[in-house]
């Protein structure tokens, strides 16, 4: 028959080692973390350079800073949809909000009128953004625990984290876009 002591011994290795079994190992080149407009920006250029990535977003969703903020619901960053000019880039360098991309429809001026956006239409906005351009983003992910380790496989060093279910991420760049 087991002791109080030996039995908690049991318990607890059994509780480590359950808590361990669900964790994975995971590896990417290149981490982002963050899936606001920097984030998914970096996403897009890394996936248009055809890089191994994953952009990692603790919210469930892409730009949840804009859910709550800025508090007085407008952006301070303006949306001019007119300049009186025909060039893209000349009208894209006066375009404060909208993000770089292949797609034309992906510009904030379609998705609303106002000199200053509301915040919502720039959350809508980005979540538009990650997912008619396939950005690849991983929500629900809390990462912390960031440490650089060397790697003998690699023969270099390697960024190692951690998030809320104990999974482990491995990349050789991290982006930090919070």
């Amino acid at each position: 028959m087991l002791t109080t002591p030996a039995m908690t011994c049991l318990m607890l290795m059994l509780v480590v080692m359950m808590g361990t079994a669900s964790a994975t190992e995971h590896y990417w080149d290149y981490i982002v973390v963050g899936a606001g407009p920097s984030g998914l920006q970096f996403g897009y250029f890394l996936q248009q350079a055809n890089r191994d990535y994953v952009v990692l977003e603790r919210a469930n969703t892409s730009g949840s800073f804009f859910l709550k903020y800025p508090r007085h619901d407008t952006m301070i960053s303006i949306n001019k949809r007119n300049t009186g000019k025909h060039n893209k880039e000349f009208n894209f360098r006066h375009d404060w909000n909208s993000l770089i991309s292949h797609d034309e429809s992906l510009l904030l001026k379609h998705y609303t009128r106002e000199f200053f956006p509301h915040r919502m239409a720039y959350h809508k906005y980005l979540n538009d953004y990650q997912r008619k351009l396939n950005i690849n983003v991983q929500h629900d992910t809390d990462i912390s625990g960031v440490r650089q380790e060397y790697n003998e496989t690699l023969g270099k060093e390697m960024f190692i984290m951690g998030d809320q279910k104990g999974n482990v991420y491995k990349c050789k760049t991290l982006i930090v876009a919070t």
